[in-house]
Protein backbone atom coordinates (compact mmCIF):
# COMPACT_ATOMS: atom_id res chain seq x y z
CA UNK A 1 0.00 0.00 0.00
CA UNK A 2 1.12 3.60 -0.55
CA UNK A 3 2.21 5.71 2.40
CA UNK A 4 -0.44 7.69 4.23
CA UNK A 5 -0.74 10.96 2.33
CA UNK A 6 -3.29 13.69 1.91
CA UNK A 7 -4.81 13.53 -1.53
CA UNK A 8 -3.83 9.94 -2.25
CA UNK A 9 -2.63 8.56 -5.55
CA UNK A 10 -3.91 10.09 -8.79
CA UNK A 11 -5.89 8.36 -11.49
CA UNK A 12 -2.96 7.90 -13.88
CA UNK A 13 -0.17 5.35 -13.71
CA UNK A 14 2.74 4.52 -16.02
CA UNK A 15 5.33 1.76 -15.95
CA UNK A 16 8.99 2.73 -16.40
CA UNK A 17 11.48 0.56 -18.33
CA UNK A 18 13.09 -0.39 -14.99
CA UNK A 19 9.72 -1.78 -13.79
CA UNK A 20 8.91 1.06 -11.41
CA UNK A 21 5.37 2.44 -11.32
CA UNK A 22 4.87 6.21 -11.47
CA UNK A 23 1.66 7.86 -10.21
CA UNK A 24 0.55 11.43 -9.65
CA UNK A 25 -0.26 12.81 -6.24
CA UNK A 26 -0.98 16.30 -4.95
CA UNK A 27 2.05 18.55 -5.50
CA UNK A 28 4.10 15.93 -7.38
CA UNK A 29 4.42 12.24 -8.08
CA UNK A 30 5.15 8.90 -6.43
CA UNK A 31 7.42 6.12 -7.65
CA UNK A 32 6.79 2.57 -6.48
CA UNK A 33 9.68 0.11 -6.82
CA UNK A 34 8.21 -3.41 -6.97
CA UNK A 35 11.61 -4.99 -6.25
CA UNK A 36 11.98 -3.25 -2.87
CA UNK A 37 8.27 -2.53 -2.35
CA UNK A 38 9.39 1.00 -1.47
CA UNK A 39 7.76 4.33 -2.31
CA UNK A 40 9.54 7.58 -3.16
CA UNK A 41 7.79 10.92 -3.32
CA UNK A 42 8.93 13.72 -5.62
CA UNK A 43 7.58 17.23 -5.16
CA UNK A 44 6.89 19.81 -7.84
CA UNK A 45 9.52 22.56 -7.94
CA UNK A 46 6.74 25.18 -7.72
CA UNK A 47 3.57 23.48 -6.47
CA UNK A 48 1.19 26.41 -7.13
CA UNK A 49 -2.23 25.00 -6.12
CA UNK A 50 -0.86 21.44 -5.96
CA UNK A 51 -3.00 20.11 -8.81
CA UNK A 52 -1.35 17.43 -10.94
CA UNK A 53 -2.88 15.46 -13.77
CA UNK A 54 -1.12 13.21 -16.28
CA UNK A 55 1.94 11.07 -15.59
CA UNK A 56 4.51 9.29 -17.77
CA UNK A 57 7.80 7.44 -17.42
CA UNK A 58 10.52 8.07 -19.98
CA UNK A 59 13.14 5.79 -21.52
CA UNK A 60 15.55 6.56 -18.64
CA UNK A 61 12.87 5.60 -16.05
CA UNK A 62 12.38 9.21 -14.92
CA UNK A 63 8.88 10.28 -13.95
CA UNK A 64 6.97 13.21 -15.45
CA UNK A 65 3.69 14.84 -14.42
CA UNK A 66 1.59 17.79 -15.55
CA UNK A 67 0.60 20.74 -13.39
CA UNK A 68 -2.79 21.43 -14.88
CA UNK A 69 -3.29 24.93 -13.43
CA UNK A 70 0.32 26.13 -13.70
CA UNK A 71 1.45 25.69 -17.33
CA UNK A 72 4.20 23.36 -16.11
CA UNK A 73 5.44 19.82 -16.42
CA UNK A 74 7.43 18.26 -13.57
CA UNK A 75 10.26 15.77 -13.92
CA UNK A 76 11.79 13.52 -11.26
CA UNK A 77 15.12 11.72 -11.56
CA UNK A 78 15.05 8.81 -9.09
CA UNK A 79 18.83 8.26 -9.37
CA UNK A 80 19.64 11.74 -8.03
CA UNK A 81 16.41 12.52 -6.16
CA UNK A 82 16.21 15.83 -8.05
CA UNK A 83 13.06 17.35 -9.49
CA UNK A 84 12.82 19.81 -12.37
CA UNK A 85 10.12 21.73 -14.15
CA UNK A 86 9.44 22.73 -17.72
CA UNK A 87 7.43 25.91 -18.24
CA UNK A 88 5.07 25.57 -21.20
CA UNK A 89 5.30 28.79 -23.15
CA UNK A 90 4.79 28.51 -26.90
CA UNK A 91 6.17 31.39 -28.98
CA UNK A 92 2.72 32.62 -30.02
CA UNK A 93 1.68 33.10 -26.38
CA UNK A 94 3.01 36.66 -26.34
CA UNK A 95 0.38 37.58 -28.96
CA UNK A 96 -2.38 36.42 -26.59
CA UNK A 97 -0.83 38.22 -23.64
CA UNK A 98 -0.61 41.45 -25.62
CA UNK A 99 -4.42 41.49 -25.93
CA UNK A 100 -4.95 41.63 -22.16
CA UNK A 101 -5.53 45.01 -20.57
CA UNK A 102 -3.99 46.06 -17.26
CA UNK A 103 -7.43 45.51 -15.70
CA UNK A 104 -7.57 41.98 -17.15
CA UNK A 105 -4.16 41.16 -15.73
CA UNK A 106 -5.08 42.55 -12.30
CA UNK A 107 -8.30 40.53 -12.29
CA UNK A 108 -6.56 37.27 -13.29
CA UNK A 109 -4.01 37.80 -10.55
CA UNK A 110 -6.74 38.59 -7.99
CA UNK A 111 -8.42 35.23 -8.64
CA UNK A 112 -5.16 33.29 -8.48
CA UNK A 113 -5.02 32.34 -12.16
CA UNK A 114 -1.53 31.13 -13.13
CA UNK A 115 -0.06 32.83 -10.06
CA UNK A 116 2.40 31.00 -7.81
CA UNK A 117 0.67 30.29 -4.55
CA UNK A 118 -2.68 31.03 -6.16
CA UNK A 119 -5.44 28.84 -4.84
CA UNK A 120 -7.99 29.60 -7.52
CA UNK A 121 -7.23 26.47 -9.50
CA UNK A 122 -8.08 28.44 -12.62
CA UNK A 123 -6.61 27.76 -16.01
CA UNK A 124 -9.25 29.16 -18.35
CA UNK A 125 -7.62 32.54 -18.98
CA UNK A 126 -5.66 33.79 -22.00
CA UNK A 127 -2.26 32.14 -21.97
CA UNK A 128 -3.30 29.07 -20.00
CA UNK A 129 -2.03 25.80 -21.46
CA UNK A 130 -3.79 23.38 -19.05
CA UNK A 131 -1.47 20.44 -19.75
CA UNK A 132 -3.27 17.14 -19.24
CA UNK A 133 -2.40 13.72 -20.60
CA UNK A 134 1.07 12.80 -21.77
CA UNK A 135 3.07 9.94 -23.19
CA UNK A 136 6.77 9.17 -23.41
CA UNK A 137 8.74 7.16 -25.92
CA UNK A 138 10.12 4.25 -23.88
CA UNK A 139 13.07 3.80 -26.25
CA UNK A 140 13.70 7.39 -27.34
CA UNK A 141 14.12 10.83 -25.89
CA UNK A 142 10.76 12.56 -26.29
CA UNK A 143 7.73 13.19 -24.13
CA UNK A 144 4.51 14.51 -25.66
CA UNK A 145 2.05 16.61 -23.65
CA UNK A 146 -1.49 17.58 -24.68
CA UNK A 147 -2.17 21.23 -23.78
CA UNK A 148 -5.95 21.23 -23.40
CA UNK A 149 -6.45 25.02 -23.46
CA UNK A 150 -3.29 25.83 -25.39
CA UNK A 151 -4.53 23.98 -28.49
CA UNK A 152 -1.16 22.35 -29.02
CA UNK A 153 0.92 19.30 -28.35
CA UNK A 154 4.26 19.98 -26.72
CA UNK A 155 7.27 17.79 -27.42
CA UNK A 156 9.85 17.82 -24.61
CA UNK A 157 13.30 16.32 -24.98
CA UNK A 158 13.51 14.19 -21.82
CA UNK A 159 17.27 14.70 -21.47
CA UNK A 160 17.65 18.40 -22.28
CA UNK A 161 14.10 19.59 -21.44
CA UNK A 162 14.05 21.52 -24.74
CA UNK A 163 10.50 22.12 -25.96
CA UNK A 164 8.87 22.26 -29.37
CA UNK A 165 5.21 23.13 -29.90
CA UNK A 166 2.79 21.80 -32.51
CA UNK A 167 -0.45 23.75 -32.93
CA UNK A 168 -3.55 21.72 -33.62
CA UNK A 169 -4.80 22.14 -37.22
CA UNK A 170 -8.31 22.99 -36.01
CA UNK A 171 -9.69 24.71 -32.92
CA UNK A 172 -9.70 21.91 -30.36
CA UNK A 173 -8.80 20.81 -26.85
CA UNK A 174 -6.19 18.02 -27.13
CA UNK A 175 -6.60 15.53 -24.33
Amino acid sequence: PPPEIAGGIGQDLDIAPDGAVWATTGRGAFRFDPATKGWDRFSSVNPFDGATYGVAADADSNGWWTQFNANRVGKADPRTGMTYEVLLRPPWLREQEDTRTAEDKAFYESIGALVEGGDGGINMVPGAMAPRRMGADKSGEFLYVASFNGENVTRINTRTRETKYYRTPIQSHPY
